[in-house]
């Protein structure tokens, strides 16, 4: 039974920080560790005084991957908790976790059921399609699949992670200031033949603040990040694959008919130079994981519509 630290990273959590640190209490975890990202609020000191609570203020707001990067440093746990503080989880949601990945030496990260405070399906793990795009599984729908198949990756929100396998990769991809974080990381793990695990039995519930912010700041850190991933991990290969360059053109001409400022943001040739840069420090095989089936149809549905928010607007198995 490996030991495991949880880590928090905050910004600006508000009331939802202490909460998540009682319920942390009652995990099977050995310490928790809180990277505040410079928030604005005063939500980090409920983290002051705590037993096994171990608080990092950092002097500006480096990203989810960089906090998660310097809890890393901090730490030498073999298994590392990641925790959005608006997740609720239910008793032995960790230990799930933790058992699924004692039984299998290669799985490198494992997520439970996350479900919306609608009861309907948050995320049984991500899928990553043909057209290199990126969705949380079953979103939306009323209830998971009976048989827990092997997502590509873990969203980042409340998984579980083999320390080794990231470190491996070289940790979180710090470029990426938010979204699309676990996604990429998981695949450069994906390449080094490591793989994921989707564990029923684990339950929680996901209230997605995230959704709540700016949409301009979404859209463009969605479609940036995108790019980054893929021009890291295939290079113009996967950037001028047909399906890829279709949703990239598709998603393109959606934010300069409805978000230009987003387009504008995103920077995407910066965000495609960036990526082929690092590629090429990357001691990585450069073989393509299995993807999975692209859902046109409902895919082009949500993008003309306007029904698109976030990555998983869309049930992730076709």
């Amino acid at each position: 039974m490996s030991s495991t630290v949880a880590v928090i990273v905050n910004f600006n959590s508000g009331p939802l920080l202490g909460p998540a640190l009682d319920r942390l209490a009652s995990q099977r975890v050995e310490a928790t560790v809180v990277i505040d990202n410079a928030s604005h609020d005063l939500s980090w000191q409920d983290a002051l005084g705590r037993d096994r609570v171990r608080l990092h203020r950092l002097e500006a707001n480096r990203g989810f991957a960089a906090a998660v990067n310097y809890a890393l440093a901090a730490t030498r746990e073999p298994y590392v908790f990641l925790l959005n503080a608006d997740v609720e989880m239910a008793d032995g949601y960790v230990a799930y976790l933790a058992d699924a990945l004692d039984a299998a030496p290669r799985v490198a990260g494992a997520t439970g059921t996350l479900t919306l405070p609608s009861g309907l399906i948050d995320s049984t793990g991500i899928t990553f399609t043909r057209a290199r795009c990126a969705f949380d599984r079953g979103r939306g729908a009323t209830a998971a699949p009976a048989e827990p198949e092997e997502p590509f990756a873990v969203s980042g929100a409340a998984c579980l992670l083999r320390r080794d396998a990231v470190a491996q990769v070289g940790g979180m991809w710090e470029e990426l200031f938010v979204y699309w974080e676990d996604t990429e990381v998981a695949w450069r793990m994906r390449r080094a033949g490591w793989r994921f695990a989707h564990v029923p039995a684990a339950r929680a519930v996901h209230a997605r603040g995230s959704d709540s912010a700016d949409a301009t700041f979404i859209e463009a850190a969605e479609f940036g990040g995108r790019l980054a991933a893929i021009a890291r991990n295939e290079g113009w290969r996967g950037l001028v694959n047909p399906e890829a360059l279709l949703a990239t053109l598709v998603s393109g001409a959606r934010l300069a008919v409805r978000h230009r400022a987003a387009l504008r943001t995103s920077r995407p040739w910066d965000r495609v130079r960036t990526g082929l840069a690092a590629r090429q420090s990357d001691e990585l095989p450069q073989d393509r994981p299995k993807f999975a089936p692209h859902p046109w149809r409902a895919w082009l549905t949500a993008q003309f519509t306007g029904r698109r928010r976030g990555l998983g607007a869309l049930p992730a198995s076709p």
